[in-house]
């Protein structure tokens, strides 16, 4: 029996590192993303800023993220820093991350390829998965970066199951629920809007359409499994609410108020230029879709390819909508930069023969992640200055204070 299972196991290990090798260039790709994350991430890195918790977790070795039921977070530490009280060995955390971010990137633009040969241009579009603007505060922390990405990749990888058997994809779907629900609470919207995309692509690809639903089924129930078994046998109560959900009755209305507060988030933090180069991949992805449909369909296909989008965009953001104390700072809304990956590697995909190259989509991704890479030194940059305004005012004080004749007797507290 255990022999049996041994060889299952082998056998699959070498099926999935055979689909991984027949792409004739995935070394070179590896190499592309790692260096572009590197690269990007290095004015942040340089920085070396102790970001919001990394103060504490510095200073006194604690982990803490079991109070938000982060437990996989608490036990991978362990070995990461190698003690259970945790000491900074930046860089180390986020080159673990940037790791993580390339597997991802890399799984994400195979499952959605339909050559041999991965395209420079797929690569450029799935960037957005860790250069968006909103997954930059987590590459900031020192402690937590390399488990907020785990739970991106985590995310992903069930895809790689799809066309295994009923109870191991959805075993796995679950089991990369669970996983990222005790890592980073923030990609809970990933796998669901990654199987939206999927779906549509398999049905376009001339997939009947009730193999599709199937499909979408067995991942909805994987996931929803997962979701049933943290909520009611991992999750601990947090006192201060922040994991409460609406009601069933009040969830539909409450659900869509948050997205709308998201959505004017997005619209206040994202340059008119990136509006408008988001919107016109948006639109080429419905229009390019639409034309390369076969007679008959293209009324379908337009529908379904906006259906798609507002899918995405609803789910993106993941369950936090759904919470009484909406969450809403940059590090729980990088989903949306997800979905930005995802949309523009659709798009440069729908030309799948040479004669069809569509420069223009080629033109809106390059300019989209252009800016963002550049944000990326913008940002490392005013994390620098701030921490050096910081230290300067820290040494004002510490100046002011030894003017001062104090009572040794005396106890003061300071607050900076």
């Amino acid at each position: 029996m255990m022999m049996d299972i041994k060889l299952k196991i082998n056998e699959k290990y070498l099926c999935y590192k055979n689909l991984i090798l027949s792409f004739s260039n995935i070394k070179q790709s590896l190499i592309f993303l790692t260096l572009i994350y590197c690269v990007a991430y290095y004015p942040i890195i340089r920085a070396n800023v102790y970001y919001q918790d990394d103060i504490g977790r510095a200073a006194f070795g604690y982990r803490g993220w079991d109070n938000y039921s982060r437990y996989v977070s608490n036990f991978l530490s362990n070995f990461i820093h190698a003690n259970s009280h945790i000491a900074d060995i930046s860089p180390l955390t986020q080159l673990i991350a940037i790791s993580f971010l390339v597997v991802a990137s890399l799984i994400v633009v195979i499952m959605f390829s339909d050559k041999k040969k991965i395209s420079i241009w797929s690569l450029i579009a799935v960037l957005p998965i860790g250069l968006s603007p909103y997954f930059l505060e987590c590459i900031s922390y020192k402690f937590d970066s390399p488990y907020m990405a785990l739970s991106v990749l985590v995310s992903i990888v069930p895809l790689l199951f799809y066309k295994e058997d009923t109870i191991i994809y959805m075993g796995a779907s679950a089991l990369g629920t669970i996983l990222m629900c005790t890592t980073y609470q923030a990609s809970s919207g990933i796998f669901p809007l990654i199987i939206c995309f999927f779906a549509f692509k398999k049905w376009l690809d001339d997939e009947d359409i009730l193999s599709s639903f199937i499909f979408i089924f067995k991942s909805a129930f994987g996931y929803l499994i997962g979701l049933i078994i943290f909520k009611y046998l991992i999750m601990a109560p947090d006192p201060s609410g922040n994991n409460v959900m609406y009601s069933l009755f009040e969830l539909p209305k409450e659900f869509i108020n948050n997205l709308v507060l998201y959505y004017k988030v997005v619209n206040q933090d994202f340059d008119y230029k990136w509006k408008y180069l988001l919107i016109g991949i948006m639109f080429l992805f419905v229009f390019s879709n639409t034309v390369f449909a076969k007679k008959g369909k293209k009324t379908i296909v337009l529908l379904n390819s906006i259906l798609v989008l507002v899918i995405g965009l609803s789910v993106c953001f993941g369950l936090y909508p759904a919470l009484v104390n909406r969450l809403q700072t940059p590090r729980t809304m990088y989903g949306f930069g997800v979905f930005i990956a995802i949309l523009m590697l659709n798009t440069v995909n729908i030309f799948k023969f040479d004669v069809y190259k569509n420069y223009i989509s080629r033109f809106l991704i390059l300019g989209l992640c252009w800016s963002f890479f550049v944000l990326c030194f913008v940002y490392g940059n005013a994390l620098n200055v701030q921490q050096k305004y910081i230290d300067y005012r820290i040494q004002l004080v510490l100046s002011d204070i030894n003017k001062i004749n104090i009572d040794s007797n005396e106890l003061n507290q300071i607050d900076i």
